[in-house]
This record gives structure tokens, C-alpha cells and sequence, in this order.
């Protein structure tokens, strides 16, 4: 049987030293993982080392034997999560439909950006998602550097897009929930209203939020400040590709 792990189920189960310690080395299975996973294990060796109680030679012998374990998987032949339609190929349908001989569900995590923001092509995806037997988990928008600006949409658009386009879809279809990564917190809900707020707008129009920690009761985290995308250039941009603004015009309404 084929077994797929990541760095996380692989430092969960060197830790633990239980059940899925022993399903490494059982040969029972044949394991894949992501080809980073030996530079993360390599990142997080102190770590590992003390949570293990292993020696540097014992940890060494321990690399060296998952090595020969476990087939490494190159990145280029990875699919993280799928953003267009058009990427559900025949393979990735093949792919789906032996996952879910044996049993497993697949969950989409969108990254909404510039590029399938444009109108109903979102819920477009989660139909053709749906009818592939994938099921659409989180919509969630960019943030990063000015490097990624090109890929960015603005948090208004996300809102948009769930409150005026995916409504109109069947409850079992638009089963994804738009979300912003905020870091050191995770996933902050979009809709959750009281966890966000703009606190300023810059003179080229861009709004900055502020992210309030969700988990504010269990330990203390600063909030955090994001600079948008300014609307005004994200409609400008559309209206380039030929898109009819008109049919944006209420995007000023959602925050």
C-alpha cells in the first residue's frame, strides 16, 4: 500500500515513537513525501533532538534510514491545491478517483488572487471541483511583499465574491469559507467581523487593517496591520483585461 506523509506527520510520529513510528519502518507500506522534507528535518534537528532524547550519531543513523524508506516526490510533480478550473486534468482526475477508492476525502484550499477573482470564475471552480470529487475547504487571500502584488486582490473582493456569487450556489457546493492568514495566528475568518477593521486609508486608496487575535483569551499575540490592495487600481487593472467594472461597483460596500 502507498503511504504519502508530509514534515508534519513525519516529526509527529519521530516524536511520539508509537504506532506511526512503527509504520515507517514496518515495510508495509511504500512512503512518499515532498522532496524538502530531509532540509526540514535538517532545519528542525535541535528541536527533534531534544523532544527525542536521541544523540547526534543516533539521529544520523535515523536520516539515513528514512532515506532509504521513504521515495522522494520532486516539486514540480506536486499539486498543492488547485486555483483555475482548467487545472483539473485527466491526471488529477485519476489521481482523485484512486484517493477516493481507498476510502480518503480531498479538500481544496483556494488562494483567491487577481487572476480568479474575475466574476463567477470562483464559483466556476467549486463546481467543477464538486463534480470531481473534490471538496472546496478554504478561499483564502494573499498577503506578501510587494513582489507578489501582481497576484494580490483585494480583501473587499473576497467578500464580494462570497456574499453576491457564491450565494447563488447550492449550499453542498459553496462549502468553502474565505479566510485571511494572519501570522504567528492561522486562518482568521473573513465574516468574523469583530476579528478585523479598517483603521486608515493611504492617499493612493489602500486600506490597512488591522487584525485582531482570534485567540486573544488563551495567550497573548500582537495584532497585526496589513496594507490592501487599493480598489481603485484593482478595477482599473480588470477594466485593462476587459472586464466591465460596473458589475464590481458595489466591492466600496464591504471591508
Amino acid at each position: 500500500m502507498d503511504l504519502v506523509i508530509d514534515a508534519n506527520v513525519l516529526f509527529s510520529a519521530l516524536i511520539k515513537d508509537g504506532f506511526a513510528y512503527n509504520l515507517l519502518f514496518t515495510g508495509l507500506f511504500h512512503i512518499f513525501a515532498p522532496e524538502y522534507i530531509f532540509s526540514e528535518l535538517e532545519k528542525h534537528k535541535e528541536e527533534l533532538l531534544k523532544k527525542t532524547e536521541q544523540t547526534d550519531e543516533e539521529f544520523f543513523r535515523l536520516v539515513e534510514t528514512l532515506k532509504r524508506r521513504i521515495v522522494i516526490v520532486p516539486l514540480e510533480e506536486l499539486v498543492h491545491y488547485v486555483e483555475d478550473a482548467s487545472e483539473i486534468t485527466p491526471d488529477v482526475l485519476n489521481a482523485v478517483k484512486k484517493i477516493k477508492k481507498i476510502g480518503l476525502n480531498i479538500y481544496n484550499q483556494q488562494v483567491f488572487t487577481y487572476f480568479n477573482s474575475f466574476k463567477y470564475k470562483t464559483c466556476f471552480l467549486r463546481k467543477c471541483l464538486k463534480l470531481s470529487g473534490i471538496s472546496p475547504y478554504y478561499s483564502f487571500n494573499t498577503k506578501g511583499k510587494e513582489e507578489t502584488l501582481d497576484f494580490r486582490a483585494p480583501i473587499a473582493r473576497i467578500e464580494q465574491e462570497r456574499k453576491e456569487e457564491a450565494r447563488l450556489l447550492p449550499g453542498i457546493v459553496r462549502t468553502d469559507e474565505p479566510v485571511f492568514n494572519v501570522p504567528k495566528l492561522g486562518k482568521s475568518h473573513l465574516r468574523s467581523w469583530q476579528e478585523h477593521e479598517v483603521i486608515m486609508i493611504l492617499k493612493n486608496g489602500g486600506r490597512v487593517y488591522r487584525f485582531y487575535p482570534w485567540e486573544s483569551m488563551l495567550l497573548l499575540v500582537e495584532d497585526y496591520l496589513y496594507t490592501d490592495v487599493p480598489i481603485y487600481s484593482y478595477l482599473k487593472r480588470l477594466q485593462s483585461d476587459g472586464e466591465n467594472i460596473e458589475e464590481y461597483s458595489s466591492i466600496w460596500y464591504y471591508f
